[in-house]
């Protein structure tokens, strides 16, 4: 079986929404959840659930929004944290 590349391996047992707003974080991040949805073509509660499935596996970073705390920003900040792919 093949694995996408852009994924990190560890991420390859989530769902495909979370797979999808990984992938939209990386590429346009830091966005909200609005933005992620939007994206990705999911409800909002399913792209609060992906977000909050990336955070607890430690994959993104979470920024509160200035001038209102209700809202929040979210990236990758590094690639540090990227499988290092084959040996070479």
């Amino acid at each position: 079986m093949t694995t996408d590349p852009v994924i990190p391996e560890r991420l390859h047992d989530s769902s495909p929404s979370t797979k999808l707003s990984y992938l939209a974080i990386k590429r346009h991040g830091p966005i909200g959840t609005a933005t992620i949805a939007e994206l990705v073509g999911i409800n909002p509660r399913t792209a609060r659930d992906a977000v909050d499935e990336l955070a607890e596996r430690g994959e993104i970073s979470i920024r509160p929004v200035l001038g209102d705390a209700r809202r929040r920003r979210f990236s990758i900040e590094s690639d540090s944290n990227s499988d290092p792919g084959p040996p070479p």
